[in-house]
């Protein structure tokens, strides 16, 4: 894991680009095309945390979209 794949890693798991874009749309938009812009971003990051999570519920080695994009593979340790 570089720093490379964990910024991607972060910007995915957090929001963070879809974040940085409806702070720029508040900046040059108008009100009512910020809403519906907002909006439609806002259930996109919502379906993009839901099925990242049915992924790492579902699949056998537990990544997520997160892991995919970053190419990334996160294990947990057990301690014993």
């Amino acid at each position: 894991l570089n720093i490379n794949h964990y910024i991607i890693r972060s910007i995915i798991i957090n929001s963070l680009l879809l974040d940085i874009l409806i702070i720029g749309m508040v900046l040059f938009m108008n009100k009512q095309i910020y809403y519906y812009s907002s909006f439609g971003l806002q259930g996109v990051q919502t379906i993009l945390l839901i099925v990242s999570a049915f992924m790492m519920m579902y699949k056998k080695d537990g990544r997520g979209i997160q892991d995919f994009v970053a190419h990334t593979k996160v294990i947990m340790c057990d301690e014993e």
